[in-house]
């Protein structure tokens, strides 16, 4: 179930770049956050981690866009 005071992160999966969203602690409401290039898998992850270390993270949501 969802913890208290904790948000969702959304990922938009691009093939140059990784769109990074964040929800509120109510999760309600998503707020666009940073787009990231995408480079090696490693860095990515570095990446995702710096920017997210102050959100108490619960769950991640993983869109790839199929058609625009």
């Amino acid at each position: 179930g969802k913890v208290r005071g904790t948000r969702l992160v959304g990922l938009d999966v691009g093939t140059k770049t990784l769109g990074v969203a964040v929800s509120d602690t109510r999760w309600q409401l998503a707020t666009p956050l940073k787009t990231l290039p995408r480079t090696t898998f490693g860095v990515l992850v570095d990446a995702l981690a710096r920017l997210l270390k102050d959100y108490e993270v619960a769950a991640f949501i993983v869109g790839v866009p199929v058609n625009m």
